[in-house]
């Protein structure tokens, strides 16, 4: 069942990236500043926004990488034709990872390419077996590999050195992993609890952070979800029911205080990211084609609408506690919303 369950979510990205407009151009610079959230990193994560520009994976048959501006849009790489892909942009580098060639229903092969925004060229860095979520720490790409195992899906974290070309091992059967004030943090379940721990790239070692209790069912969800936000006080995810898609708790963990919290909620969570101060999400009504964009304050839980948007909201992208940006199928617009409610949107890209 779980394993079906993620073929589905996987299905439904690849839908929704293949369903979406080509991006034409960059109206306006970010209105807040666009810092970096890791946070922002996940599956099907096919464009990434900054200070200055705006990439993507296209939608056109030849599924091709661009950087845009206000000035240009510039072809930066392809991924072969496959449906889906992700991008990371670091200062002027950016990163874009692909699968290649699907070996069997259980194991795919990937590439990872790296352009230079410098000096306008594309290396093919490396190829990984069975990724989907990467991040770049330092001249590092950390990322899972993952497998099948009696139709559970398993993660390890591994690390890749860009300069020495070497992939390593950091911990098999992890749940999430992030970074968390410079520093990957990752879950881990043992003893029936999960486990937080924070590597030490230096001494390649990892220390203990705390713990917390979750139910087995919460805990495979997580596995195929991997949908955790660090931030420098909480550990939070959201778990929708899926039995009758009305609900959904949201989970927060306090590094202080060493506990877990859970809040309910009376719709189905789709897209959940927190920053430091304030998380930010969407639901969606199906039969009213409505979503509607919440935003949540971390310190104290109290949870406010900001927006009712017509259609649904594929995605969000959140680079600051100000906002969040939106993309919308409706207009096929990359939307930003300020965390002030019914403040109006500023399109930040217009596809």
């Amino acid at each position: 069942m779980k394993k079906i369950l993620s073929i589905y979510l996987c299905i439904l990205m690849c839908v929704c990236c293949l369903s979406s407009c080509d991006a034409s151009r960059m109206e306006c610079a970010p209105p807040d500043g666009a810092n970096m959230n890791y946070n922002n990193i996940g599956f099907g994560r096919d464009y990434w926004l900054d200070n200055d520009s705006y990439c993507y994976l296209s939608t056109s048959l030849s599924r091709v990488y661009y950087i845009i501006d206000e000035h240009s849009k510039t072809r930066i790489g392809s991924n072969g034709g496959y449906g889906g892909g992700s991008i990371q942009k670091y200062g002027n580098k950016i990163y874009m990872l692909h699968c290649v060639d699907n070996v069997d229903d259980y194991n795919s092969t990937y590439e990872l390419k790296l352009y230079d925004v410098n000096f306008a060229e594309t290396t093919m860095l490396t190829s990984i077996n069975n990724c989907e979520t990467f991040l770049v720490l330092d001249e590092t790409v950390y990322y899972l590999e993952y497998s099948w195992v009696n139709d559970s899906k398993i993660s390890t974290l591994k690390k890749y050195s860009v300069d020495s070309k070497k992939h390593e091992t950091i911990k098999e059967k992890i749940i999430s992993f992030g970074i968390k004030e410079n520093s990957v943090f990752y879950l881990a379940e043992e003893n029936n609890e999960i486990s937080i721990y924070k590597y030490n790239a230096e001494s390649e070692s990892s220390i203990k952070q705390g713990e917390f209790y979750l139910d087995e069912d919460y805990i495979l969800e997580l596995q195929e979800l991997e949908a955790v936000s660090y931030t420098p006080d909480y550990l939070l995810f959201k778990i929708p029911n899926y039995e009758n898609v009305t609900s959904s708790k949201i989970f927060k963990y306090s590094f202080k205080n060493n506990d877990l919290i859970s809040i309910d909620f009376d719709e189905f969570i789709d897209n959940f990211i927190s920053y430091n101060s304030y998380s930010y999400f969407t639901t969606y009504n199906k039969n009213s084609d409505i979503s509607k964009l919440y935003k949540m304050d971390n310190n104290t839980n109290e949870i406010v609408q900001l927006q009712t948007i017509k259609g649904l909201c594929a995605s969000l992208f959140v680079c600051s506690d100000n906002g969040t940006y939106v993309y919308e199928f409706e207009d096929c617009d990359l939307n930003y919303y300020s965390n002030e409610p019914n403040a109006s949107p500023i399109t930040v890209v217009n596809d």
